[in-house]
């Protein structure tokens, strides 16, 4: 018989990763478009990180703490880094407003959305929350 959620620990995870994901994510984005010369622009990427990445780091927090309860380890680390790639990805299309095209993904946005998506989810998984 399986056990009962643990609450505080799913509410801990979500939290970590909505405090500490989006500017892993940031970073990771700043790094992708602009290379090293982007370094300086950093902490404006830190800053707004939050906007864009609360969301999708909250979601993948959440699934996270519930992933390694239910789930083996390699399980749960499959399905933390991809939802953390999928969040990011559908926040962004899904809260664009390009007109001619709203739910387009072109490969330029997996680019800059899922690949730093993946990457904060990876860096707190492997660094920050080992239990998943």
């Amino acid at each position: 018989m399986r056990q009962s959620f643990r609450f505080e620990e799913i509410a801990k995870t979500a939290l970590i990763f909505g405090l500490v994901g989006p500017p892993i994510g940031g970073i990771a984005v700043t790094l992708i478009a602009m290379g090293t010369a982007g370094i300086g622009t950093i902490p404006v990427a830190i800053v707004l990180s939050y906007i864009f990445g609360f969301v999708p780091a909250l979601l993948t927090g959440l699934v996270a703490g519930i992933a390694s309860q239910r789930l083996d380890r390699t399980g749960a680390f499959v399905m933390v880094v991809a939802s953390g790639a999928l969040f990011s990805l559908l926040f962004t299309v899904l809260t664009g407003d390009r007109q001619d095209a709203p739910l387009s993904i072109e490969p330029e946005t997996l680019k800059l959305t899922a690949l730093p998506g993946a990457i904060s989810t990876l860096v707190l998984v492997l660094f920050i929350r080992r239990k998943v």
